[in-house]
């Protein structure tokens, strides 16, 4: 069963169920089978491992490429995509703009979804990197450096990273 954490701001119904958040910022963490996802900062991220309130955790972030068509400032409050999926493209053609009727011609808008690791430190992202690591664990600096030195870690490779969080966690 989802378990929603919070500060105690947060409506209930009567059997006990959350009704809403008086705000998003009010989430701690949110455990479901097999994932936990936590804030930080004004993201939430995926939790691949974790040791007190350090982290090895997935960072997704989603850009829009609106192609040759750049919509004016007061324009992109109007937009609404529904798609699923990790990479869509939509054809898009806005039909309103400040409640009177406007006809424009269609174009195609490019969704790209990232996925990234990263390190959280408290609510706090990092990169991964030696130095993110050293930061995390400063009482263990010497024994990383002579992991990565010894392991010859690739910091690009998620398999070598999550070894070496481990490692970290285990001292």
């Amino acid at each position: 069963m989802p378990v929603l954490k919070t500060d105690g701001r947060v409506s209930l119904t009567p059997d006990g169920d959350t009704l809403r958040l008086t705000s998003t910022e009010y989430i701690t963490r949110l455990e479901a089978p097999g994932i936990v996802i936590v804030p930080v900062g004004k993201y939430f991220v995926r939790v691949i491992q974790e040791a007190g309130n350090v982290t090895l955790s997935e960072l997704r972030t989603l850009t829009l490429d609106y192609g040759n068509h750049y919509p004016a400032e007061e324009e992109s409050q109007d937009y609404r995509l529904n798609a699923v999926g990790h990479a869509f493209v939509v054809d898009y053609s806005q039909s309103s703009f400040s409640g009177q009727t406007k006809s424009t011609e269609p174009f195609q808008l490019r969704c790209i979804c990232n996925v990234e690791n990263v390190m959280t430190i408290g609510r706090k992202l990092y990169p991964i990197k030696l130095s993110s690591f050293l930061k995390a664990f400063p009482d263990k600096k010497r024994d990383i450096r002579d992991f990565v030195r010894a392991n010859k870690v690739d910091f690009d490779n998620p398999g070598q990273v999550a070894g070496l969080f481990e490692f970290c966690s285990e001292l």
